[in-house]
């Protein structure tokens, strides 16, 4: 049996996560029992890297969940989901993995492939419905195309070393498979449109020179719509062909606009550079003329004139309805709402007053009551149309069709990985265990219920209780922060270990595994002694200041510094408690990314 201090790298790749053959009895005998918690040599620690005996022992405390040991089950493929629900349940609802009652990873797995199952139907029911046809039919031509495919891969995949599918293969499948079966289909049906446009728009001629010969002098009815009864309805493959077509009209659309607009910042750069020629005197001599014009009787005033049309949220520079160079659009200006005082300095009181209403989204212009020559007027004038102007309506929501599609698939993957001869959950995430947990617990009620002489089920539920705080976790247990204190941390998941009611699941690099032991211990470090004068807490005190702010690992004890260890007893992969993983690990894995965390399975009696 592999020992704690020979803990796989997690990086190393395998092409089978499990455990040994060895039965979970081989970890549960007082000598394997003391292997794996106490310290190497079988001693307490004092001395980080020596044997020296003259140093006296330092602390050490081991918190087991015994309950956990005697629940956990072997994991007999990559299905560590599965197994560390079974090992949970295990713990807290019968008394352990010999229990009558007890779950192994293959029950689980069971419940994890019906939930899949309902998953599918429940998203196959929306495509459908967004779609207006079946999808039977296309997705066994999908299926056989992509057993076709050149790859050679499967939408599941067939090992953690032989994934499946990339989305963008998958894509390019489907787009193939609609274009090959659905095109015909789709030409058909366009043809069909057409003809029965044509026929309408040939029948609104002849109504209307019969009601103009009438000349009963009302107005002429509208036109009647095309007769689309004898327009064939198209298949699943007529209807995602149609979507590509759709799909490659708008992409090449966007790509000739982007185009277009290239040309025109190459144009307006050329104007740019034209005008900073040697005639620049000239162009400057016109501007100054332009700008002693500007406060003559009549004149527009420029800065007011620009004031109101920011705060009417138009570019005056721009010339585009909106758009800045390049013909993008821009957000509404922050000037939106000016105050009055501020606008009155540039264009009078009446121009504060016109720009502020127009801000508020309606306008209660005093245009006309500004005489002609006033130099505000026109200015005004423009704010009262700018704000007058309605916004165009929003565009409809498209469906997305490829996401819808992509997510049916996605779950037909992962329970094509169910079903391999080795499962492999790797389709679920903390949703899964969560899930899986709920569906054993609600099966063994009912099976209680059905047996008159059977023991009241237990209810358990799961939920994330340590790990980094989002938006949805609210409620968390321990909080980790990336300069929170891992002390006042680790004491917290110490206390939620030891809870009698509660068992802890571990989501770390891409595995699930129970926690069934915390250890924390201090060893002294190697070198010289320590002044005990310093900030290290005193010669021979022996007190426990902190030398950081962050973490108290480091003190100083009798003039030689020493550091604390906190270690939480894993599985990097399998089951099996063969791993002492560091806290300081534990928390870095979390904080790197949201989805790990530590998940704490409960039972309410």
């Amino acid at each position: 049996m592999p020992t704690p201090d020979d803990d796989p790298s997690s990086e190393t790749p395998f092409a089978h996560e499990s455990d040994t053959a060895e039965p979970e009895e081989a970890s549960c005998s007082w000598d394997a029992f003391q292997t794996s918690i106490l310290p190497p040599h079988g001693r307490l620690p004092s001395r980080a890297s020596s044997n020296d005996r003259a140093i006296p022992p330092a602390n050490f405390a081991v918190h087991v969940n015994g309950a956990a040991w005697a629940g956990w089950v072997r994991q007999s493929s990559p299905a560590c989901a599965a197994a560390s629900v079974a090992g949970a349940w295990n713990a807290l609802a019968f008394g352990g993995r010999h229990a009558s009652r007890a779950v192994r990873q293959d029950d689980v797995v069971a419940h994890l492939e019906r939930c899949l199952e309902e998953q599918i139907r429940q998203k196959r029911a929306r495509f459908e419905r967004l779609l207006g046809a079946p999808t039977d039919e296309f997705e066994a031509e999908l299926d056989a195309a992509i057993a076709r495919d050149p790859s050679g891969k499967t939408l599941g995949g067939r090992s953690k070393i032989d994934k499946g599918m990339k989305r963008a293969d998958v894509m390019r499948v489907v787009v193939d498979v609609a274009k090959e079966h659905g095109t015909r289909e789709l030409d058909a049906r366009d043809a069909a449109v057409e003809s029965a446009a044509a026929a309408a728009a040939a029948a609104a001629a002849v109504r209307e020179t019969i009601d103009e010969a009438a000349e009963d002098g009302e107005p002429p009815p509208p036109p009647p719509p095309p007769d689309l009864s004898r327009v064939p309805k198209m298949s699943a493959f007529g209807l995602i062909a149609a979507l590509v077509r759709e799909d490659e009209a708008r992409a090449a659309a966007a790509a000739k606009e982007e185009e277009e607009e290239e040309e025109e910042e190459e144009e307006d750069d050329d104007e740019d550079e034209s005008a900073n020629d040697e005639n620049a005197e000239d162009a400057n001599a016109e501007t100054g003329a332009a700008g002693d014009a500007k406060t003559a009787p009549g004149a527009v005033d420029e800065d007011a004139a620009l004031l109101a049309s920011l705060a009417a949220g138009i570019e005056m520079n721009s010339g585009r309805g909106g758009k800045g160079k390049g013909g993008k659009k821009k957000p509404p200006s922050r000037f939106a709402k000016m105050n009055k005082k501020f606008l009155a300095g540039f264009g009078g009181a009446e121009l504060a007053e016109t720009a502020n209403d127009a801000g508020g989204g309606r306008v209660t212009t005093h245009a006309d009551a500004l005489p002609p020559d006033h130099p505000s007027a026109a200015a005004a004038a423009a704010v009262a149309v700018a704000a007058e102007t309605e916004m165009p309506p929003a565009k409809p929501k498209r469906w997305t069709w490829r996401k819808d599609l992509c997510e049916l698939l996605k779950k037909r993957g992962g329970l094509e990985k169910l079903r391999r001869d080795k499962p492999s959950t790797g389709e679920f995430g903390n949703w899964g265990i969560i899930e899986a947990m709920r569906r054993v617990s609600a099966h063994a009620a009912l099976a209680a219920s059905e047996d008159v002489d059977a023991p009241p089920a237990p209810q358990v539920s799961v939920r994330v209780a340590v790990g980094a705080k989002t938006k949805l976790r609210k409620g968390l247990d321990v909080v980790v922060r990336a300069r929170g204190d891992e002390e006042e941390e680790w004491e917290k998941l110490r206390a939620l270990f030891a809870r009698d009611d509660t068992v802890l699941i571990f989501h770390l690099k891409n595995h699930y595994a129970l926690i069934y032991a915390l250890r924390e211990s201090t060893v002294f470090e190697e070198g010289d002694e320590v002044d005990g004068g310093g900030g290290g807490g005193g010669g021979g005190g022996g007190g426990d200041d902190v030398s950081s702010a962050s973490e108290r690992a480091a003190v100083v004890v009798g003039g030689r510094r020493r550091r604390r260890v906190r270690e939480l007893l894993t599985a990097r992969r399998g089951q099996r408690p063969t791993a002492w993983v560091p806290w300081s690990e534990a928390r870095e894995t979390m904080l790197r990314w949201t989805g790990y965390g530590i998940l704490a399975a409960s039972v309410k009696r």
